[in-house]
């Protein structure tokens, strides 16, 4: 049975909410576009649809899925290029930031459902769901390019990617913004899961459920702290005592200089993210 977000109002242009018992499935499919993009239009109709599923009580888990070949490319440029004025830009940035802070808070275990490109923003809002699941076809893949750009990730991923996969992984990941295919992403911890293409969505509901159960009956979440405690002993190590991640920080900021002769801050500046994020809080 599929029904419209808000259970039976108008159906959103971006978002459509399908029940499958009590998950609810929020398809991402942006209108007259070939790939999801984030935009100020698609923020506020995610909000909206965490509304409609945080009220209803007969929601116990989400999915979030694409009905695109792709879960997310990144935030739509064009249209923050188009922004006249300064705060417009600092405003969705905010709005952004709060959309995805909540979406890791949220009171109902979401499972990020990814198959094709999770770039940028993509990523983002797949590492801010609390399970992620990918499919292991070649056409899967996951990356923070920004960097590439002269720019630095914009929701959280200098934040969370550390979290996920590490401080020297992540910034590995993001000073390079190279992608990461299925399995690598599997090996690492960015993802939980891999499956075939056509058994993703089954499986994404399957394990929002599992993952409503108690934390010490849930064998999901068990399995992936397990998966994360068998990371290499002497990383794990160094990550764990501030003398180790001051080590980690000084080479990759040595290594930045010898690669870009200190003609382009962003790298620099996502060093400084991680570190702020890391030691501060």
């Amino acid at each position: 049975m599929r029904a419209a977000a808000g259970f039976g109002g108008d159906r959103m242009s971006c978002i459509e909410i399908e029940r499958r018992g009590p998950v609810a499935v929020l398809w991402l499919d942006e209108p007259g576009e070939k790939v999801n993009k984030i935009s100020p239009g698609l923020l506020d109709e995610f909000s909206a649809a965490l509304d409609s599923i945080e009220k209803d009580p007969g929601i116990r888990a989400a999915v979030l899925a694409s009905r695109k070949d792709d879960f997310i490319v990144g935030a739509d440029l064009e249209k923050v290029v188009m922004m006249k004025a300064p705060g417009e830009a600092a405003s969705l940035s905010r709005s952004g930031h709060a959309i995805l802070e909540r979406l890791e808070k949220f009171s109902k275990p979401v499972v990020a459902a990814i198959r094709g490109a999770a770039l940028g923003g993509g990523l983002e809002v797949a590492l801010a769901c609390h399970y992620r699941i990918a499919s292991d076809d070649s056409g899967t893949v996951l990356a923070l390019p920004e960097v590439k750009l002269g720019l630095l990730p914009a929701g959280g991923g200098t934040q969370r990617l550390p979290r996920v996969v590490g401080i020297r992984k992540a910034l590995e990941i993001m000073l390079t913004g190279k992608s990461i295919h299925p399995r690598r992403a599997r090996d690492i911890g960015l993802v939980d899961v891999l499956i075939h293409p056509h058994g993703l969505h089954e499986a994404a509901v399957q394990a929002a459920m599992e993952l409503t159960a108690p934390a010490g009956d849930s064998p999901l979440r068990e399995a992936r702290e397990k998966a994360r405690r068998k990371g290499a002993v002497l990383e794990r190590l160094l990550e764990s005592v501030p003398p180790g991640r001051r080590l980690i920080y000084a080479r990759a900021r040595k290594k930045v200089l010898r690669q870009t002769g200190g003609n382009y801050p962003a790298p620099g500046q996502i060093i400084d993210c991680v570190e702020a994020g890391t030691e501060k809080g």
